[in-house]
């Protein structure tokens, strides 16, 4: 709030006429003002009633993870529309404790110019008028219209039919190669389904997964394989999209438990940042890429302008930021893999470029498959183009793939999800000395950011 100063309030307040006409009228007044300084205090240190009446309680059928971000986002309004409301009364009671100590320090009540009236006609105003507490008032209301909103749109029932339909409409996106199919339409009628006939199933399932610092996902696997049974799922593409949604699921459920136990709140130990910051202005050269992997002529210049001038590159680094965002391991290690396809694509094209020229475009890499060059290559490179823009919370995200146990990976997603825990790793470990010392680095050599 914006707080008047004290001197500002005996100004405005001050008046021009003669002061009290007697010393009991001053008294009394003093007295007035200490009751209303012991008012604000107790106005202060009250706590305000819930201006919400969502509660996750009421639902007995689902707490879907939306509904969880709802009343998460509507007791931080209430602590801040708490904090605004106390923060106008303290100043209340400072400034009430402030004229009341003027006061009392005049000789005579003759020199006590102050109009008490006003002034406190001016406090009982001054909430009402306070900027903060009207606009957390109004966003706590649009937040639990919505909220309550939700839990109707949500009991839509979806029937076994709909959801046999829908899994063999678009078990048709099914990346058979890689054992993955990315987000579609069908996550929200299952998650519907499983929501009305195996609420139950599914939060014994949620307690049972996450130990201490450990996702086991044993039971989760159990289940897919009683669903694939009662569903009489026996097309491969199909089989895929029904595991892959469920796990979606599931971890949208633990989403509250896997963020507090495995993503502190930390993007990376100074070591780590500066490693980055280090490696992006760097030459392959220096940071000992694979000659075989990068074009002569881009060797000797700093990763931050290679990635800059190549759209493949722009590309891995778009796909890799996406994984901050995702909270089950195989949409992270898709990013991961699609940031590795576009990293192959710019290997295959500087390399082919050199030896062909103009006639590159004549050639075609594999776009689904795993990748086809060594750990040792890729890491070398790989680690480069995640240092010039690193994911937020990628230590935490390294943290949460090595915890889980029981989830089957396709052998590329294994690969992927090595080489992002490995990269993590070596950049909080490297010694940035041997490449060279950090003083010869300003702040933005090339001038780039």
């Amino acid at each position: 709030m914006n707080i008047p100063s004290f001197d500002l309030i005996l100004t405005k307040f001050y008046s021009s006429e003669s002061g009290f006409y007697s010393e009991n009228a001053k008294n009394s007044c003093i007295e007035k003002l200490e009751n209303a300084f012991h008012e604000n205090m107790v106005k202060c240190q009250r706590k305000r009633p819930l201006l919400y009446r969502f509660k996750l309680n009421d639902i007995k059928r689902l707490n879907t993870n939306i509904m969880h971000y709802c009343l998460h986002k509507l007791q931080k309004y209430q602590t801040k529309y708490q904090k605004s409301i106390e923060c106008v009364y303290s100043f209340c009671a400072s400034s009430l404790s402030h004229i009341i100590v003027v006061l009392r320090s005049k000789k005579s009540y003759k020199e006590c110019n102050f109009e008490i009236g006003r002034y406190l006609q001016f406090l009982e105003n001054l909430c009402d008028k306070e900027v903060n507490v009207a606009k957390y008032t109004k966003k706590i209301q649009c937040m639990n219209s919505y909220a309550l909103n939700l839990t109707d749109f949500c009991y839509m029932f979806k029937p076994k039919d709909q959801v046999l339909t829908e899994l063999s409409m678009f078990s048709q996106k099914t990346i058979i190669q890689i054992e993955y199919t990315p987000l579609c339409p069908f996550d929200d009628t299952f998650s519907l389904f499983l929501l009305a006939h195996y609420n139950q199933t599914i939060s014994h399932i949620v307690e049972e997964c996450i130990a201490e610092r450990e996702i086991k996902l044993g039971s989760v696997n159990d289940f897919y394989k009683q669903l694939k049974e009662e569903l009489q799922i026996h097309e491969k593409n199909q089989a895929i999209l029904l595991r892959c949604s469920l796990f979606r699921f599931i971890f949208d459920q633990m989403y509250d438990r896997i963020y507090t136990q495995f993503y502190p709140v930390f993007n990376g130990s100074t070591k780590y940042l500066c490693s980055c910051r280090i490696a992006k202005y760097s030459t392959p050269r220096q940071l000992k890429v694979s000659e075989n992997l990068i074009k002569n002529s881009h060797y000797d210049e700093p990763m931050m302008a290679i990635a800059k001038n190549s759209q493949d590159l722009i590309n891995a680094i778009s796909d890799l930021r996406i994984v901050q965002f995702f909270n089950n391991p195989l949409d992270i290690c898709y990013c991961i893999f699609k940031t590795m396809k576009s990293i192959e694509k710019f290997v295959f094209n500087s390399t082919l470029e050199e030896k062909y020229g103009q006639f590159v475009s004549m050639f075609q890499m594999n776009k689904s498959s795993g990748s086809t060059m060594s750990f040792d290559d890729f890491f070398s490179i790989f680690w480069p183009i995640f240092a010039v823009d690193p994911p937020i919370g990628s230590p935490s995200i390294s943290i949460f793939l090595n915890s889980i146990s029981g989830l089957t990976f396709s052998s590329t997603f294994q690969f992927a999800r090595l080489l992002f825990c490995s990269t993590v790793e070596y950049t909080q470990q490297i010694d940035e000395k041997e490449f060279y010392s950090l003083e010869k680095l300003d702040d933005d050599p090339l001038g780039i950011t």
